[in-house]
């Protein structure tokens, strides 16, 4: 994962990248990725597609219903950080708004297995000092223990909850 949470290195990330057509503005949806014993059938739909990106600079385009695989899980992504950042590949650009929802979703080993052969390369990079940027949350304040520490991204909180933005 690209994320750390509370020094935490997850299995792996699923980044959603959209963009404003008017601003050019982009914002990322990132879903940690926990290794499970469970194969989720709407997520089996995005790995199916993920694996034909199997060298740097592929694209492709996912059809799927975004809303599904955030509800595969029951409620588990009301609760989400938020922060601006950049890009974690070339460029890197700056400007970035960054959603990373709290529950995690459960890949099977074997799934984990064909996105580590086709899909996950190296990190591009390390996560980034915070800089000074500021991570909301939408849940409330007394969950702050999750989150302690201060150098790598989501780790940092601001003094109160956000429930919108």
């Amino acid at each position: 994962s690209e994320h750390r949470i509370n020094g935490k290195k997850y299995a792996g990330e699923a980044h959603f990248v959209h963009q404003n057509p008017s601003t050019n503005q982009l914002a990322v949806l990132s879903f940690l990725i926990i290794e499970s014993k469970h194969e989720d059938t709407e997520w089996r739909t995005y790995v199916d597609k993920a694996v034909t990106l199997n060298s740097t600079g592929y694209q492709t385009v996912y059809e799927g219903n975004l809303s599904a695989l955030m509800y595969a899980h029951t409620d588990s992504y009301q609760d989400f950080w938020w922060y601006n950042g950049s890009l974690t590949t070339p460029p890197c650009s700056e400007n970035v708004i960054w959603i990373i929802f709290h529950g995690g979703i459960e890949f099977s080993d074997n799934e984990l297995q064909l996105l580590h052969k086709y899909v996950f390369f190296e990190d591009f990079r390390e996560p980034q000092p915070l800089n000074n940027r500021i991570v909301l949350r939408s849940y409330p304040k007394e969950d702050d223990s999750m989150l302690t520490d201060q150098y790598y991204c989501c780790n940092k909180q601001q003094p109160q909850s956000s429930t919108s933005f």
